[in-house]
């Protein structure tokens, strides 16, 4: 009896577990980031844990892969899975280069999901680890001159951890329009962190427009990284601190 009692505990943990509300996102205080190049990328402490690529899904699927001049290989969707709702389901390869110097970055934007004109989008990616702490990463680049600018904020649940304004200048304006001060000429990312409380990750988006009813929403790249935790990072530097201590001693 004890032993039922015990087993209809654990699976009643693990269906919360696996159904609770997404874990909010701490978005990087320094706001969006220009695209300039693949040192956009985060390169803090942490393993690339799963990319998602909609250029990459369109040409060769999940498997299909890029590597960075930075090392790293981006894949069409190497998380358990990656699924697009509520608008956002059209793929599209026409976003044009934002002409960096990493021609596989290049392409890897050029590629995107985006929503139906006025409508805003949500996205979902799994395989986490409830309790681990991740890096997350957006794109949004358009390099088309469609006569008026576009932006999105990100945001988990209901409207709770938005981000600042993304945008992706498709008004053939350049630089000249600024919603935050981070804008680029080809588009922005942005970057956050959170720990999740789920097997899986679900994000939406506000969509916006200079251009009455033009609003559209999209995403041309997403990477997510594993990052310790504080008090790992401690003791692996404490361990590195014996080490070097110990063979000080021994030379």
């Amino acid at each position: 009896m004890k032993k039922a009692i015990v087993c209809f505990l654990l699976a009643g943990i693990f269906v919360l577990s696996t159904h609770a509300q997404n874990a909010a996102i701490t978005w990087n205080s320094g706001g969006v980031g220009g695209i300039t190049g693949d040192s956009d990328i985060y390169s803090g402490p942490g393993t690339l844990f799963g990319t998602a690529s909609p250029y990459l899904l369109q040409n060769g699927g999940a498997s299909a892969s890029l590597a960075l001049n930075n090392g790293d290989i981006v894949y069409g969707d190497s998380f358990s899975s990656f699924t697009t709702g509520g608008g956002l389901s059209s793929y599209s390869t026409g976003m044009g280069s934002p002409n960096t110097s990493d021609a596989n970055y290049n392409t890897l934007l050029s590629g995107a999901v985006d929503t139906s004109l006025g409508q805003g989008g949500n996205f979902t990616f799994g395989g986490l680890t409830p309790g681990s702490t991740y890096e997350i990463e957006l794109w949004a680049e358009d390099t088309h001159n469609l006569g008026y600018r576009q932006w999105e904020n990100f945001y988990v649940g209901s409207g709770t951890s938005e981000t600042p304004a993304v945008t992706y200048p498709s008004d053939g304006s350049d630089n000249t329009y600024s919603l935050n001060s981070y804008n680029g000429p080809n588009g922005n990312w942005i970057t956050g962190t959170f720990v999740a409380n789920a097997t899986t990750e679900e994000l939406s988006m506000y969509t916006w427009s200079s251009g009455s009813g033009d609003q559209q929403g999209q995403v041309n790249l997403m990477m997510v990284w594993t990052v310790p935790e504080p008090s790992t990072l401690a003791l692996l530097a404490g361990g590195g601190l014996l080490t070097l201590l110990r063979l000080r001693r021994r030379s």
